[in-house]
């Protein structure tokens, strides 16, 4: 696996997503996103990005169990309009 950036609302994840080369993988969230969102505007506000993200066919989303309710959330810049391969 590539190198990971880690995500955050600094303003800048919109920009780092866009201007990634396909197969760059970020980390929006570790931890349990359904009842972290829940907890917190701002991870909820993130991961309402990358979701957008996904819907644009910009990122893949992965998720990789790390333990009992315990993710590493990742978002895979893919090659425009194009599947990603894992």
């Amino acid at each position: 696996m590539k190198s990971k950036t880690y995500l955050d609302l600094d303003g800048n994840a919109d920009r780092l997503i866009n201007e990634a080369e396909p197969g760059h993988v970020f980390v929006y969230h570790i931890g349990f996103l359904p009842k972290d969102r829940e907890r917190s505007n701002q991870i909820a506000a993130l991961a309402g990005l990358v979701w957008r993200k996904q819907l644009e066919r910009r990122v893949q989303l992965i998720q990789r169990r790390l333990g009992e309710e315990s993710y590493e959330y990742l978002a895979v810049r893919r090659a425009h309009g194009k599947a990603l391969v894992v």
